[in-house]
């Protein structure tokens, strides 16, 4: 079955380097091309991430503008500050590691699985290849 999605209006080089500034790194250069495409999208149905077992579900990936802001919310201090945050899901985050090894690799956070082991430093449950 195919994900439909409502794709939002490409973000503007402008809005990145807003972004990044405050975010105080460089967005992945694939997902850096994407949102130049469309600047995040909505989900219709919702996904669930693979190979977990139903526990991740994501709705939307967030606009340029927002990925400052996710960090606040409660559960997203777990992840380590060189991943980019993409979403609030049901369950976790997605994630786009965006510093040191690995940039651009594609990560669940699943929180959930993380709180319940009391491992917050080993949340990271699947990378996603293209």
């Amino acid at each position: 079955m195919a994900l439909e999605y409502q794709a939002l209006d490409p973000a503007t080089q402008e809005q990145i380097a807003t972004a990044e500034a405050e975010l105080g790194f460089r967005i992945a250069d694939g997902y850096r091309n994407w949102l130049l495409t469309p600047n995040g999208a909505s989900i219709s149905q919702g996904a669930t991430v693979p190979g977990t077992d139903g526990n991740g579900l994501f709705l939307e990936l967030e606009p340029v503008e927002r990925l400052p802001i996710i960090r606040p919310f409660e559960g997203m201090h777990v992840i380590p500050r060189d991943y980019l945050v993409l979403n609030i899901g049901d369950g976790g985050s997605i994630a786009v590691k965006s510093m040191h090894d690995d940039i651009g690799s594609v990560w669940w956070a699943d929180l959930d699985k993380a709180e319940v082991l009391g491992i917050w430093n080993e949340f990271l449950s699947l990378d996603f290849k293209e």
